[in-house]
Protein backbone atom coordinates (compact mmCIF):
# COMPACT_ATOMS: atom_id res chain seq x y z
CA UNK A 1 0.00 0.00 0.00
CA UNK A 2 2.74 2.41 0.81
CA UNK A 3 4.30 1.90 -2.57
CA UNK A 4 1.05 2.74 -4.34
CA UNK A 5 0.62 5.90 -2.25
CA UNK A 6 4.18 6.94 -3.02
CA UNK A 7 3.60 6.36 -6.76
CA UNK A 8 0.45 8.50 -6.64
CA UNK A 9 2.28 11.20 -4.72
CA UNK A 10 5.17 11.09 -7.22
CA UNK A 11 2.71 11.23 -10.12
CA UNK A 12 0.90 14.20 -8.55
CA UNK A 13 4.16 16.03 -7.90
CA UNK A 14 5.32 15.28 -11.44
CA UNK A 15 2.14 16.83 -12.89
CA UNK A 16 2.57 19.88 -10.65
CA UNK A 17 6.17 20.19 -11.82
CA UNK A 18 5.12 19.96 -15.49
CA UNK A 19 2.35 22.54 -14.94
CA UNK A 20 4.74 24.90 -13.16
CA UNK A 21 7.35 24.40 -15.89
CA UNK A 22 4.85 25.14 -18.69
CA UNK A 23 3.57 28.20 -16.79
CA UNK A 24 7.13 29.50 -16.37
CA UNK A 25 7.83 28.88 -20.06
CA UNK A 26 4.62 30.71 -21.07
CA UNK A 27 5.31 33.67 -18.76
CA UNK A 28 8.90 33.93 -20.00
CA UNK A 29 7.69 34.00 -23.60
CA UNK A 30 5.13 36.71 -22.80
CA UNK A 31 7.76 38.72 -20.93
CA UNK A 32 10.15 38.68 -23.90
CA UNK A 33 7.35 39.57 -26.33
CA UNK A 34 6.37 42.53 -24.16
CA UNK A 35 10.00 43.65 -23.87
CA UNK A 36 10.38 43.39 -27.65
CA UNK A 37 7.23 45.49 -28.17
CA UNK A 38 8.45 48.11 -25.67
CA UNK A 39 11.82 48.38 -27.42
CA UNK A 40 10.13 48.76 -30.82
CA UNK A 41 7.81 51.49 -29.50
CA UNK A 42 10.75 53.38 -28.00
CA UNK A 43 12.72 53.08 -31.25
CA UNK A 44 9.73 54.52 -33.13
CA UNK A 45 9.53 57.40 -30.65
CA UNK A 46 13.25 58.09 -31.04
CA UNK A 47 12.95 58.05 -34.84
CA UNK A 48 9.98 60.43 -34.70
CA UNK A 49 11.83 62.73 -32.31
CA UNK A 50 14.88 62.77 -34.56
CA UNK A 51 12.70 63.52 -37.59
CA UNK A 52 10.95 66.37 -35.78
CA UNK A 53 14.28 67.70 -34.58
CA UNK A 54 15.64 67.68 -38.13
CA UNK A 55 12.52 69.45 -39.41
CA UNK A 56 12.87 72.05 -36.66
CA UNK A 57 16.52 72.59 -37.53
CA UNK A 58 15.55 73.06 -41.18
CA UNK A 59 12.87 75.59 -40.20
CA UNK A 60 15.41 77.47 -38.09
CA UNK A 61 17.84 77.42 -41.00
CA UNK A 62 15.21 78.76 -43.40
CA UNK A 63 14.06 81.42 -40.95
CA UNK A 64 17.65 82.46 -40.31
CA UNK A 65 18.25 82.74 -44.05
CA UNK A 66 15.08 84.82 -44.41
CA UNK A 67 16.15 87.05 -41.52
CA UNK A 68 19.58 87.51 -43.10
CA UNK A 69 17.96 88.34 -46.43
CA UNK A 70 15.71 90.90 -44.73
CA UNK A 71 18.69 92.43 -42.94
CA UNK A 72 20.48 92.69 -46.28
CA UNK A 73 17.40 94.22 -47.87
CA UNK A 74 17.10 96.77 -45.09
CA UNK A 75 20.82 97.60 -45.12
CA UNK A 76 20.69 98.21 -48.88
CA UNK A 77 17.39 100.12 -48.87
CA UNK A 78 18.19 102.18 -51.99
CA UNK A 79 19.41 99.26 -54.07
CA UNK A 80 16.63 97.69 -56.10
CA UNK A 81 14.10 100.35 -55.14
CA UNK A 82 14.64 102.14 -58.45
CA UNK A 83 14.14 98.84 -60.24
CA UNK A 84 10.79 98.43 -58.51
CA UNK A 85 9.81 102.00 -59.38
CA UNK A 86 10.72 101.70 -63.07
CA UNK A 87 9.57 98.16 -63.78
CA UNK A 88 6.18 97.51 -65.36
CA UNK A 89 3.59 96.91 -62.69
CA UNK A 90 2.34 93.34 -62.29
CA UNK A 91 -0.92 94.92 -61.17
CA UNK A 92 -1.78 97.57 -63.80
CA UNK A 93 -4.65 99.00 -61.75
CA UNK A 94 -2.24 100.04 -58.99
CA UNK A 95 -0.55 103.40 -59.48
CA UNK A 96 3.14 103.64 -58.60
CA UNK A 97 3.88 106.47 -56.26
CA UNK A 98 7.00 107.97 -54.78
CA UNK A 99 6.58 106.73 -51.26
CA UNK A 100 8.47 104.24 -49.14
CA UNK A 101 8.16 100.57 -49.96
CA UNK A 102 6.45 99.71 -46.66
CA UNK A 103 4.08 102.60 -47.19
CA UNK A 104 2.99 101.07 -50.49
CA UNK A 105 2.91 97.67 -48.89
CA UNK A 106 0.60 98.75 -46.06
CA UNK A 107 -1.49 101.12 -48.16
CA UNK A 108 -0.57 104.58 -46.88
CA UNK A 109 -2.31 107.09 -49.15
CA UNK A 110 0.47 109.60 -49.73
CA UNK A 111 3.95 110.58 -48.62
CA UNK A 112 2.68 113.45 -46.48
CA UNK A 113 0.59 111.17 -44.27
CA UNK A 114 3.24 108.46 -43.99
CA UNK A 115 5.50 108.64 -40.96
CA UNK A 116 8.42 106.43 -40.17
CA UNK A 117 7.77 104.34 -37.05
CA UNK A 118 9.59 105.67 -34.02
CA UNK A 119 11.90 103.28 -32.24
CA UNK A 120 13.23 104.59 -28.94
CA UNK A 121 17.01 104.82 -28.83
CA UNK A 122 17.49 104.22 -32.57
CA UNK A 123 18.86 106.94 -34.81
CA UNK A 124 16.79 106.83 -38.04
CA UNK A 125 19.81 107.90 -40.11
CA UNK A 126 22.07 105.06 -38.98
CA UNK A 127 21.92 101.58 -40.44
CA UNK A 128 22.15 98.94 -37.76
CA UNK A 129 22.93 95.63 -39.43
CA UNK A 130 24.36 93.07 -37.06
Amino acid sequence: MQLKEKDEKISCLSRMLQTADSDIHELTEKLFQEAYNMVNKEKAKVELSEKLQMESKMKVYVLQAEADALKLLISTSGVGFDLIQNSPSPLPHMKKQNRPFFGRLFGYSDKATYQEPAFPGVDPGSSNTE
